[in-house]
């Protein structure tokens, strides 16, 4: 039965239960209240009390019997427009309520219990759309919740317990294609949580323990659903190999973390062209190539350590040398196009350049101090 249909049922029932009702109508200051029973001349006020605002429009009109609050309550703006309609029993809310804009459409509809929130509410918005269905019990959400977009189409379907998310989520975009997706334990993420382009393709995905993101998470772009990056965390923390990719899904550039902090190798690659007498142009990308290793290095406690290499594949940016706890140290190492050395620098533990070696002339060489000593360079 629909508020309205209740409403009318409702009176009818109550002025046929109370002759008495359908005559006493007066102003609520009339009454008397003793303990939270409201008399008119010593005797509990059965029928109907009226309060205006100052500018003598009505605010409230009050069913009564035996004193108490019984049957319907109606709320007024001072426009004189229908506020609220409320059924009372025994002074609490009880029964089905309806709450109105200054429109008139309505804003809130839904049952109450001893002034609590129960069973199912629908909320609109100023313009008449359908916010959300909510579940209550005794105030608390309780079992499915839908919440809408503006055009009326499902923004996200979510079960609560106890007033908190717990089981199945799944939100949409406005066009009605599914969004995200996931589970919820207790108010927490938990299991596979994943997320979707406009397009449909999936956009990443990644697993959660007791609300903290745990294992490997994955995203992949809108257009082809290549693969773009892969990471592993721990409880949260960043833990394992990290992989980019690139075009046509191949590996890019790779690092590893242990608790949080770069530790162990990390690689970086190039695409190059099956045709070497043809550059590669990333701009206007063809189905010819391959990626290859241009850089490697590795990382102690957060810091690069050990061996480097770079420029591999891009001649012209080849050097190779040793870093110790992030600083370079020892002879480095310069290449040209053809992969001759055409210039070492010597560093001391500091990271201090010491000496410049040019294999040829006319090099520029940017790392002049007054303390670098060089070598002429070969013939």
């Amino acid at each position: 039965m629909n508020y309205r249909h209740y409403t009318a049922f409702f009176t009818l029932a109550f002025i046929m239960a109370f002759p008495a009702f359908s005559q006493s109508k007066l102003s609520f200051q009339a009454l008397e209240n003793n303990n939270e029973v409201y008399y008119y001349k010593g005797k509990p006020f059965t029928g109907i009390s009226v309060e205006n605002f100052p500018n003598n429009k009505k605010m409230q009109e009050i069913t009564w019997v035996d004193g108490k609050l019984n049957g319907l309550k109606t709320e007024y703006f001072s426009d004189g427009r229908i506020r609220a309609k409320i059924t009372m029993a025994d002074n609490h809310k009880n029964g089905p309520f309806v709450y109105y804009f200054t429109t008139g459409k309505e804003k809130q509809t839904g049952m109450y219990h001893d002034d609590l929130l129960n069973d199912t509410v629908k909320d609109w918005d100023f313009k008449g759309k359908l916010v959300s269905i909510i579940h209550y019990t005794d105030e608390v959400k309780t079992g499915k919740a839908i919440y809408y977009h503006d055009n009326g189409k499902i923004a996200q379907i979510i079960f609560y317990k106890d007033g908190i998310p717990d089981g199945n989520m799944k939100s949409f975009y406005a066009a009605g294609n599914i969004r995200n997706e996931g589970t919820y334990k207790m108010g927490m993420r938990e299991g596979l949580f994943r997320s979707y382009h406009q397009t449909g393709g999936v956009a990443d995905e990644s697993f959660y323990k007791d609300g903290i993101i745990d294992s490997v998470s994955t995203f992949w772009d809108n257009v082809a659903g290549d693969r773009l990056k892969q990471e592993y965390y721990k409880l949260g923390v960043k833990e394992g190999e990290w992989v980019t990719f690139g075009l046509k899904g191949d590996t890019q550039n790779v690092v590893t973390y242990s608790n949080g902090i770069l530790n162990g190798p990390y690689k970086k690659y190039v695409p190059v062209n099956f045709n070497k007498a043809q550059p590669f142009d990333m701009e206007h990308p063809n189905g010819d190539f391959h990626m290859l290793l241009d850089e490697y290095g590795f990382y102690k406690d957060g810091k690069i350590d050990g061996k480097f290499a770079t420029g591999l594949i891009e001649r012209e940016k080849h050097v190779e040398g040793q870093f110790d706890d992030g600083i370079k140290t020892g002879i480095w190492y310069y290449y040209n196009k053809e992969n001759k050395v055409v210039l070492e620098v010597s560093y001391d533990e500091t990271g201090k350049v010491m000496k410049v070696k040019s294999r040829r002339k006319f090099l520029f060489i940017p790392y002049y101090h007054s303390e670098t000593e060089f070598d002429e360079p070969e013939e």
